[in-house]
């Protein structure tokens, strides 16, 4: 159907609910339905063509993918056709002839944009006259009490923009920087969860090797998302004099230049600077934001001159003004 090019996924979401077909997680206590991102995703799956795709740190592209043992159940012409369907469609939605606006545009934080009660991204949802960003987590057959709410994108990308633009760094910000550079506190707990880390990879290696606690599956997951916290707590450690001062000067000037930069300039930016931004839905504002590990160090020393307070890996953003 979705071949055809006659089908929104929302189409096909409502047609399979009509039918009474369920998603998978769909349980006798808490009845789920499909939804057009159920759909999108479908969409997109190589699985279904018999092709399984992993993520990869040795591959240039970032993945790699493999012919599967199992048998496929879609014709790979129908998913190619699918595919240029899709292609097709996010070339005329990512540039709306109608008023030359761009998605950058539309949606300055897209897969930025977290829920502050459960931590997952929110979506973006839009239509010829709605743009918003949306909790799915229902239709994922998750949980979340705001599962089903949604900020309009003007909103939410109005306060990103009030927060980056008075982002106050600090006229001594050499200093300040050299200073907690030579602060042992900050290098020591950094390495203290190093070592943790390493001691558990160890204990779990003897485990596995040894006694046999571990199945190769569970032993290779943990072995790995281990490896990836301390590439990223390496990364937050402070850099060479020369690299650091080189990072403070690009972070810097971005900052700066954010205000007059375009929509889609803009788009980049908080891109580049952020891995994570967080939205209350009870206090309907910007409540917490997670910079990129290369950014950790900076962002830690301009916390206190711009009233943020460190819990976790979040910066908590004071209400204010901004919010009101």
């Amino acid at each position: 159907m979705y071949a055809t090019n006659k089908y929104s996924f929302q189409d096909l979401a409502d047609y399979l609910n009509v039918a009474g077909f369920t998603p998978r997680r769909n349980s006798e206590k808490r009845k789920s339905v499909f939804g057009k991102e159920t759909i999108r995703s479908m969409m997109d799956n190589p699985v279904y063509v018999g092709i399984l795709v992993y993520k990869s740190k040795n591959c240039e592209l970032g993945y790699e993918t493999y012919l599967a043992q199992h048998e496929p159940i879609i014709d790979p012409d129908v998913f190619s056709k699918v595919s240029a369907v899709r292609e097709s469609r996010i070339i005329n939605h990512n540039h709306n002839k109608a008023d030359g606006i761009s998605l950058k545009a539309r949606f300055l934080v897209q897969n930025l944009i977290c829920c502050a009660e459960c931590g997952r991204r929110l979506r973006v949802q839009s239509g010829k006259k709605t743009f918003r960003y949306k909790d799915y987590s229902e239709e994922r057959g998750l949980e979340c009490k705001y599962s089903g709410e949604y900020a309009d994108a003007h909103i939410i990308d109005k306060q990103v923009r009030d927060f980056v633009s008075v982002i106050d760094i600090p006229h001594s910000w050499s200093d300040l920087i050299e200073k907690k550079a030579e602060g042992q506190d900050y290098v020591s707990e950094i390495q203290s969860k190093i070592k943790i880390i390493q001691d558990r990879i160890k204990r779990r290696t003897n485990a596995y090797t040894v006694s046999g606690t571990y199945s190769f599956d569970d032993f290779q997951k943990e072995h790995n998302a281990d490896l990836a916290e301390i590439e990223q707590l390496n990364e937050m450690l402070p850099k060479s004099s020369d690299m650091l001062n080189a990072q403070i000067t690009i972070t810097t000037s971005l900052i700066n230049l954010f205000k007059r930069a375009t929509a889609s300039e803009q788009y980049d930016i908080v891109h580049y600077l952020f891995q994570n931004l967080y939205f209350d839905f009870v206090k309907f504002r910007l409540c917490a934001f997670e910079p990129r590990p290369e950014f950790e160090f900076l962002f830690s020393a301009f916390a206190d001159k711009n009233g943020w307070h460190k819990k976790g890996n979040q910066y908590l953003i004071q209400s204010g003004v901004l919010y009101e």
